[in-house]
């Protein structure tokens, strides 16, 4: 079972990987496009691109969010916790690339939310207390009175250190 796990891991971390391969190509035909003369044309082709982005990101965001839950997975159960580790730790790079590109507030919030995101030092929005004080908002009123104390914990051990 874990290398059937371990390689549907490898395998949407590969297609993160393409996908942000395939962004960046697109951010290239983009930057040229704003280089022509403003007309319908160029607007639909950027239109188009705009779009086909925003395809790719939310594909990434999926293929991610299932592989936080696999890698969940194998921990909770502990499967191999060095080997999940080692898994994990490479994904950190892909996972934070794709966060970083265009999204905004409500977006980090809604995959904090669904615990895609670790609230953590790393998270854009962690010295924000506006933010903070709306995830614990969301998990009391959803009785996760776990992930307040966990979101609680992390602030409180950020603010020691």
């Amino acid at each position: 079972m874990f290398e059937i796990l371990k390689s549907s891991i490898d395998a949407l971390k590969k297609k993160v990987q393409n996908n942000l391969d395939l962004i960046t190509q697109s951010e290239k035909q983009i930057r040229e496009l704003l280089k022509e003369p403003m007309s319908k044309e160029r607007s639909n082709k950027l239109n188009q691109q705009f779009d086909y982005n925003a395809k790719l990101l939310e594909e990434n965001k999926e293929a991610l969010a299932v592989q936080r839950k696999l890698i969940n997975f194998l921990k909770k159960y502990k499967i191999e916790l060095d080997a999940v580790s080692d898994i994990f730790e490479d994904d950190d790079d892909a996972y934070s690339v794709v966060l970083q590109n265009n999204l905004n507030r409500d977006e980090y919030m809604d995959l904090t939310k669904n615990e895609i995101v670790d609230f953590n030092k790393k998270h854009p929005y962690f010295n924000d207390e506006s933010f903070l004080n709306e995830l614990l908002e969301h998990f009391s009123k959803s009785e996760n009175y776990e992930m307040c104390a966990k979101l609680i914990g992390e602030k409180k051990n950020n603010r020691t250190k």
